[in-house]
């Protein structure tokens, strides 16, 4: 390419652009690995409050003979 016929202005900004469009790509790609890492985070929060509320009516089972048994 001549460079004699661009202007700087019009050289300048070719290259500015594929390096803003490096930089964008590599945060777009780290936003879509914290989005996927807040989905599985959320996902394992739900497994865990299933499981917390499986132990309580397990632990609700277990007091009610021994608070009939008591009285």
């Amino acid at each position: 390419m001549n460079t004699d016929t661009l202007s700087a202005g019009e050289a300048v900004p070719q290259q500015r652009t594929i390096q803003l469009d490096r930089v964008a790509a590599y945060f777009q790609r780290r936003a879509l690995a914290a989005e996927n890492d807040c989905l599985l985070l959320a996902a394992e929060v739900r497994d865990l409050v299933g499981i917390v509320s499986q132990l309580q009516e397990q632990v609700s089972r277990l007091q009610q003979p021994a608070e009939e048994g008591g009285e």
